[in-house]
């Protein structure tokens, strides 16, 4: 096929452009002209065109905005039912967790305060160690377990004031050596612990004047 581009006397290649000018060019579908590929073959669409038939033409799938509403509609519907009843069924689960730590919490100040209830038996070393080792699984720290805590450092003092215990610097309760100053400290540090959870003004006062009472005595 001839240029004819001006005074251009190239000849059009397989690529539809002239060998000499360079320049494009378009070809009519229905000219007698194929296109060839680079191996040899002719093009489809060009051989198509010439047979006077037209390319067949693929269906595309419709488009997701396409869909009916009422499909829509279904499928929000059963995608919100199932995220109602995931959340149901967490709600429920976080629910018997919190029951489950109420419970063990229960329990533990339960055996607390039989440990240190009074008795016959003077409580030993071994007694004061259960109760605190009893106690650190306790959770939340509130008002209730400050209680315990001060208690526990109390009943500690008060048997080394009887000399039923010796002071003994290696042997702890909950991070506290067991010396009378130690003890003091402590006891009178859960006891404003105790006044701060207070949930009444008559406890928090009454945590205040036995922390003033337990108090490390001083000449000042």
């Amino acid at each position: 096929m001839k240029c004819k581009q001006g005074a251009c006397e190239g000849t059009v290649g397989t690529d539809n452009v002239c060998n000499i000018c360079h320049a494009a060019i378009s070809v009519p579908i229905g000219s007698s002209t194929s296109a060839t590929s680079a191996h040899g073959e002719t093009n489809d669409a060009f051989s198509t065109a010439e047979a006077g038939s037209v390319p067949e033409v693929t269906k595309e799938p419709a488009p997701l905005g396409s869909r009916s509403k009422s499909t829509d509609l279904s499928v929000d519907a059963g995608a919100a039912a199932t995220a109602v009843h995931v959340s149901e069924h967490t709600i429920a689960h976080h629910a018997q967790v919190i029951q489950y730590s109420l419970d063990l919490r229960e329990t533990s100040i339960n055996k607390i305060r039989a440990l240190l209830k009074p008795s016959e038996v003077t409580p030993d070393r071994g007694l004061l160690a259960q109760a605190a080792d009893e106690l650190k699984s306790v959770f939340p720290y509130n008002y209730e377990a400050w209680r315990l805590h001060a208690d526990l450092l109390i009943n500690a003092l008060h048997l080394l004031q009887t000399r039923h215990l010796q002071p003994d610097a290696t042997f702890t309760l909950m991070a506290v050596p067991l010396r009378e100053n130690d003890l003091r400290d402590a006891a009178e540090n859960a006891l404003r612990q105790c006044a701060h959870f207070a949930d009444s003004n008559e406890k928090m006062i009454a945590a205040i004047d036995e922390a003033n009472h337990i108090r490390r005595k001083t000449w000042f």
